[in-house]
Formats: C-alpha cells, structure tokens, sequence
C-alpha cells in the first residue's frame, strides 16, 4: 500500500483576531502542521505585515493589511489576511 500523505495538501485557515505575543507562538505550530495557512484578521499595517515573514524559515508569507497606513485609527486595528505556505511547494 502506498503512502496516502505523498499525495496530500494540508491547507488551514486561522481567524487570529490579533497577531499579539500569543500569536506569535501559537502560529508556528500551526505552520509545522499544515502546508498552507490563510490567516485572516491579523490586524496588522503594511508595515507591520514582514513580521509574518520570521515566523518561520521554511515558509513564505505575504499578506494585505485591512486598513490604510494614512488612516487615522480609534480603538484597535481591523482586518488583513495573509497567505502562508511551505517554501518547498512548488506550484508550476
């Protein structure tokens, strides 16, 4: 019998509302057991958004922030989401 993971893609969507210090932790783990991972509500700005980029070296991130940079903010932050995959994908 064949091994059924050669074939598999392990994709996972996380609704994060945040990306605080418990986030920061918590991700890494869900990366080591998924190919894929689409994180929504991160809250982070554009300038924020290469953090997603440390957390992990066998991975690569890129993501949208929900708000504008010039936007003056009251309260917390709201939305982005961010597209998070296995470096080794290949997608060709």
């Amino acid at each position: 019998m064949s091994n059924c993971n050669a074939n598999m893609l392990w994709v996972v969507s996380y609704y994060s509302r945040g990306f605080n210090d418990s986030k920061k932790h918590c991700i890494p783990r869900i990366l080591s057991a998924c190919d894929i991972l689409f994180l929504q509500e991160h809250w982070l700005a554009d300038g924020q958004l290469a953090c997603l980029t440390t957390l992990s070296s066998d991975h690569v991130a890129v993501g949208i922030s929900g708000f504008d940079d010039s936007d003056l903010l009251r309260g917390r932050p709201y939305g982005g989401c961010a597209f998070i995959r296995k470096s080794s994908l290949n997608f060709t």
